[in-house]
């Protein structure tokens, strides 16, 4: 629950870019006139139901009001699809591109240099802080990492626990 609540306050964040952003004649319209935002997300190779990362933003960004936002995902099969997703999604006139995951960094990086009127997101990654119109969703995951660790000392019975990490990489590192 607290992942999923830090989850929309970090939207909610990025949402602020949107709002102060320039208009967009494409943006999809509500019943009522009022502009909807768009906003597309791209996933990395782990899928939409991948019970990470991929899987808590759809289901954050599915919660959100249909009367005020129209959302969408596209799975990315290969790190081939990336560019192309990412793409599909500025061409399609989306006011937020959201990128699941690290793995995403460089496509990210690319197309927000190239369309810097575009607004991206980019979740579990901040090297790409510094282009003006790229929000980093970082996480202090290594702290709850932390706490695991405590919780797993006091259960043991044999004065002996283990982590298995999935890939080598600076933030996966931090756990």
């Amino acid at each position: 629950m607290k992942k999923f609540l830090a989850l929309i306050l970090a939207l909610v964040m990025c949402f602020s870019l949107v709002a102060c952003g320039g208009g967009n004649d494409d943006a999809a319209q509500a019943d009522d006139g009022a502009t909807k935002i768009k906003i597309g997300m791209v996933t990395d190779t782990g899928g939409i139901n991948d019970q990470s990362f991929n899987q808590s933003t759809w289901e954050g960004l599915s919660a959100l009001s249909t009367d005020e936002f129209e959302i969408a995902h596209l799975v990315s099969e290969t790190e081939a699809d990336y560019d192309t997703n990412i793409q599909t999604f500025i061409d399609d006139g989306y006011d937020l591109v959201l990128c699941t995951g690290f793995a995403l960094a460089e496509a990210t990086r690319k197309a927000a240099e190239a369309n810097l009127d575009q607004k991206f997101a980019i979740i579990d990654y901040n090297s790409n802080a510094d282009l003006p119109n790229v929000c980093c969703l970082m996480f202090a995951q290594e702290q709850a990492s932390y706490l695991v660790g405590i919780a797993a000392g006091m259960m043991t019975e044999s004065n002996v626990i283990g982590y298995v990490q999935g890939m080598v990489f600076p933030t996966m590192n931090l756990f």
